[in-house]
């Protein structure tokens, strides 16, 4: 990554300060031997705003800069240019990569960020290809917000991760509602929101924390949407805190 995971600096390399290519491997090996599932998380809609080794890679600029891999994007994101995903050439170069997570790493699938700042064509196409190269392979989506048209029969994915519901417990337990906001809360926590019903596997639950939650640089500071950053656990004591684990 380029100024701390997960801006991207290029969708072929591990990030060098977690170890190498073969630690990521044994990694992977180990899970497997203890029967656990390993799903890469995988950055495929925006690079790097620093050290991004695919900016002028080619050493075209173009009039909006950045080469080949950015000139036609989308856009900007708070964490960096989008790809320019209409080039077949880029398309073909984000397949790769997750390409590379299920053969050389041997992962069992793949979780893509910020996926609603990809075209829904593209996710399709990413989604389809890999299905019929990878059948067995596990696909879900950050998307915000969350909405069951990225599931199968729509965008593709398997799942789609679910942030409203971590929130609304850290709101509950800092007594932002009343009983019967709460109660509300807690029944939209167990049903999975607007996903469709006798579906729960669709939406990923994290309640008590994600990478979102603990991702502000600000040591557990306020994010730009006012709600502090931490684990649950966090919130209510720490983790060698026994009551904060019963909690």
């Amino acid at each position: 990554g380029g100024g701390g995971p997960p801006p991207p600096r290029n969708c072929f390399g591990i990030h060098s300060p977690y170890g190498s290519d073969d630690d990521f491997r044994a990694f992977v090996d180990r899970a497997h031997q203890l029967n656990l599932a390993v799903k890469a998380d995988i950055v495929l809609n925006h690079g790097s705003s620093r050290l991004n080794e695919l900016w002028n890679f080619d050493g075209y600029s173009g009039p909006q800069g950045g080469g080949i891999y950015f000139d036609k994007g989308g856009g900007d994101t708070p964490w960096g240019k989008k790809f320019a995903f209409d080039r077949p050439e880029v398309q073909e170069y984000l397949l790769d990569a997750c390409r590379m997570f299920l053969v050389e790493y041997r992962c069992d699938g793949l979780r893509f960020d910020s996926a609603h700042n990809m075209p829904d064509w593209l996710n399709k196409n990413v989604c389809n290809a890999i299905r019929k190269e990878f059948p067995k392979a596990a696909l879900s989506a950050e998307v915000v917000p969350e909405d069951p048209k990225f599931l199968r029969g729509g965008v593709g994915f398997d799942a789609v991760w679910l942030h409203a519901p971590t929130f609304d417990l850290i709101d509950g337990v800092a007594g932002k509602h009343d009983h019967g906001e709460w109660v509300a809360k807690i029944r939209s926590m167990i049903r999975q929101r607007w996903f469709p019903d006798k579906a729960a596997a669709t939406g990923i639950n994290g309640l008590l924390g994600t990478h979102d939650q603990i991702g502000c640089r600000k040591n557990g500071g306020h994010g730009g949407d006012g709600r502090l950053r931490r684990f649950f656990q966090d919130r209510v004591g720490g983790r060698d805190d026994w009551g904060a684990r019963a909690q």
